[in-house]
């Protein structure tokens, strides 16, 4: 049965993004406005692979609009420089949410990840060095308590 689901899968399912790639998934949504959950920006924070089955998952922190700048500055990732933005492959400026109650795992395949209009692949860009960076040092804040 595994099979036959797997030869139906597009083909980006069988090659799964890198951590810190910058990718479009149907991330749930506490309010969401029409049918389902709408394709959002997704940071990959983690990719796993099952070994019995071969299938991708990714662990990802979700994109928002809603950028909250000096409330969050020290706790999420927060991209607003435009030429940064258009290097990652971003739209609009963006927010990704770290709290790790946030952060989810989800296959790596529809419905969970989807392509954008003209897109061959749910893969936008990837997270430049500096918010790499940024992000190490988030994360070591929120270890130590801070």
């Amino acid at each position: 049965m595994a099979s036959d689901e797997s030869s139906t899968l597009p083909e980006w399912t069988k090659s799964p993004p890198s951590v810190f790639d910058i990718v479009a998934g149907h991330y749930r949504e506490s309010k969401p406005r029409g049918e389902g959950p709408s394709l959002r920006p997704c940071l990959v924070l983690d990719v796993r692979r099952n070994t019995r089955t071969g299938e991708f998952a990714c662990k990802i922190a979700y994109g928002t609009k809603t950028l909250r700048a000096w409330a969050r500055h020290d706790r999420d990732i927060i991209i607003q420089n435009t030429s940064d933005l258009d290097e990652m492959g971003l739209a609009v400026a963006t927010r990704f949410v770290l709290d790790e109650d946030q952060c989810i795992v989800m296959p790596w395949k529809p419905p969970h990840f989807g392509c954008w209009t003209g897109r061959r692949s749910p893969r936008i860009g990837s997270l430049l060095l500096d918010y790499q960076k940024h992000y190490a040092w988030i994360m070591m804040l929120r270890q130590s308590g801070e």
